[in-house]
């Protein structure tokens, strides 16, 4: 029991010095059971974070947190009207100009899996797995699973989807699906040279490179030429005596 309360007591602490950080806007992803990764009140929640960071000129770096549940357990069936807005949703901050990074401590599945692939960067405790239980459950994963296979190669997103449906995090690691595997109780300090480094970048250019990045899986160079040049006339755009 003291071991559990000095583990809060640290995780506490952690979140409490991301969040001094400058430019940095701490989400709440907490779930208390698997179930409620699926209902509509933490797509409110997540909906309602968003509409913060969109209306926040100062937000530099997104840390989305409570990722992973304490144990693996079946869900309960999603609400099937409740996909379009989860996907959308996710979409949504996928497209926002600051970085983001996820801090995953426990299975994460479900949003919570799908958060963690389209963040920036993804930080996992050593306790942490990896799960995609729903084709076991009889139905699809959301959307963001599917892009697997540019996070991970085809191969390994198969063996992970349609054979394995977990991994532990350092086979996360391995993968590419996780950055860094540490405690828990460090995240605090992985973040913050994260957060100093992207205090000083330009949204904009974040925003424009991260769109490039993705385009490059579906665009042919020629395309992919012209998008380049666009975004980079917007960035000269805003700087003081480039040469246009």
């Amino acid at each position: 029991m003291l071991k559990l309360i000095a583990e809060h007591n640290e995780e506490v602490q952690g979140l409490d010095a991301i969040r001094q950080l400058p430019g940095v806007v701490l989400v709440d992803c907490q779930a208390e059971d698997a179930g409620a990764l699926q209902d509509a009140a933490l797509l409110a929640r997540l909906e309602d974070a968003l509409q913060r960071i969109e209306a926040d000129a100062a937000c530099r770096l997104i840390v989305f947190h409570g990722l992973g549940l304490e144990r693996s357990a079946a869900a309960g069936l999603p609400e099937l009207r409740l996909y379009g807005k989860r996907e959308q949703l996710l979409q949504r901050f996928r497209e926002l100009a600051p970085p983001s990074v996820a801090l995953v401590d426990g299975v994460c599945s479900g949003i919570h899996f799908e958060l963690a692939l389209g963040a920036d960067a993804c930080l996992a405790s050593e306790r942490s797995s990896f799960a995609v239980p729903e084709l076991a459950q009889g139905h699809l994963p959301g959307m963001g699973v599917f892009r697997l296979a540019r996070h991970i190669g085809l191969r390994q997103a198969r063996r992970l989807l349609l054979l394995n449906g977990v991994v532990d995090a350092y086979t996360a690691l391995a993968q590419g699906l996780a950055d860094t595997v540490c405690p828990a109780a460090s995240f605090a300090q992985q973040v913050a040279p994260i957060a100093a480094h992207t205090a000083s970048n330009s949204m904009v250019a974040t925003q424009l490179g991260r769109r490039l990045l993705e385009e490059s899986y579906a665009s042919a160079y020629e395309d992919s030429v012209g998008h380049f040049l666009a975004a980079q006339h917007r960035c000269y755009a805003r700087l003081p005596g480039a040469a246009q």
